[in-house]
């Protein structure tokens, strides 16, 4: 599908609306305007408010054009002065993760991927009304409540748990001048976002059987490769639980982390970017077997609607016609799982934001 429409990283000819504005940085997918949108600021092409993303990932950004196109896209945050002297109604900024995340070298601000500075000059110099900043829980959040309470004495610094709103345990540092309450427990586990019959090549393992056991030992016949089989020990069989609970192990190479087999009755893992090497959280079937959850169940996980993350609009130049077209093309599992990886969890955000009108 081929569109030819404005090129959307071209702001120039894109006119403004005079209206207020939501600034996204680092906007990934843009699940931040759905959060808008829940919390009553009305974003869509009709509300009150103009919505602007700033997005360098290729993926992300096509996905957020295709599903937000009337959105004014940007491209690096660095860019965030080209609106200044717009009156800005709200700021939001999940800057990168992976300079403080445990799962990293946790290089902090000496991480080339470190955008906090910018995040840091974008809230002064807009100077919003309201303003959102996430990230993971770190011992850097000490420092980035210093930097910006110094810029907005009205800043607050929180810590909410995505488990109490989906089924993902995801705990991130909050710093906002929305008052809000605490998330309420909703009790949601991982099988209330399962796909039913949802089965993949090699995503499950196989069923113990005569036809499998040809003699030797029970031992023997765990420990022969490539197997698949989820060893569950007696003392791990699945109960109800609101946390994560391993029942088992998947017979995969590997770190001991991509080989856990949780419980469909407890929370999936945090979400992460899943990039290779069967790193997405994997589901009992049943007491023997497994499965990787599918993309369309980490949307879920993420409280995003299904599909989200399915198509993008990607801009190309065309070699015959010699000028640039959109094209409508699916997007990758590996690219989908490493954006809702990224982003935030939507329910979350929105209830945050709910605070804006308190």
């Amino acid at each position: 599908m081929m569109t030819f429409d404005h090129d959307w990283n071209d702001t120039s000819i894109i006119p403004t609306s005079g209206k207020k504005i939501v600034v996204s940085l680092c906007g990934g997918t843009d699940s931040a305007y759905l959060s808008c949108l829940d919390a009553g600021i009305d974003v869509s092409p009709t509300g009150d408010y103009e919505y602007h993303t700033f997005e360098t990932d290729k993926y992300a950004s096509a996905v957020s054009k295709h599903n937000i196109p009337h959105a004014i896209h940007h491209g690096d945050a660095n860019g965030w002065r080209e609106l200044l002297g717009r009156d800005v109604f709200l700021l939001i900024a999940g800057f990168p993760c992976q300079p403080y995340s445990v799962a990293g070298k946790q290089l902090g601000t000496s991480d080339s991927r470190d955008l906090s500075e910018v995040m840091y000059q974008a809230l002064e110099g807009l100077n919003p009304e309201f303003y959102l900043f996430e990230n993971v829980e770190s011992k850097a959040k000490h420092e980035w409540y210093k930097r910006i309470s110094a810029i907005r004495p009205d800043a607050q610094m929180r810590s909410h748990n995505s488990g109490k709103v989906s089924g993902q345990e995801r705990k991130r540092v909050y710093i906002t001048n929305s008052q809000h309450d605490e998330l309420a427990d909703m009790g949601i586990v991982l099988n209330d976002v399962l796909e039913d019959g949802a089965m993949a090549d090699r995503d499950k393992s196989y069923c113990i059987d005569a036809n499998y056991f040809k003699g030797g030992s029970m031992k023997m016949y765990y420990e022969k490769a490539r197997r698949q089989i989820v060893y569950v020990q007696d003392e791990k069989i699945a109960i109800k639980s609101k946390k994560c609970r391993q029942v088992g192990e998947a017979d995969l190479k590997g770190y001991d982390i991509i080989k856990r087999v949780y419980s469909r009755w407890g929370k999936s893992p945090t979400l992460t970017t899943m990039q290779g090497g069967w790193r997405m959280p994997k589901v009992e079937t049943d007491e023997l077997h497994w499965r990787a959850l599918t993309p369309l169940e980490c949307e879920r996980l993420q409280t995003l609607p299904d599909g989200w993350t399915e198509y993008g609009q990607f801009v190309e130049q065309d070699k015959h016609m010699g000028f640039r077209v959109h094209k409508l093309k699916p997007i990758s599992n590996s690219q989908r799982y490493k954006m809702i990886g990224n982003g935030f969890t939507r329910a979350v955000i929105s209830h945050i934001l709910e605070g804006v009108y308190s």
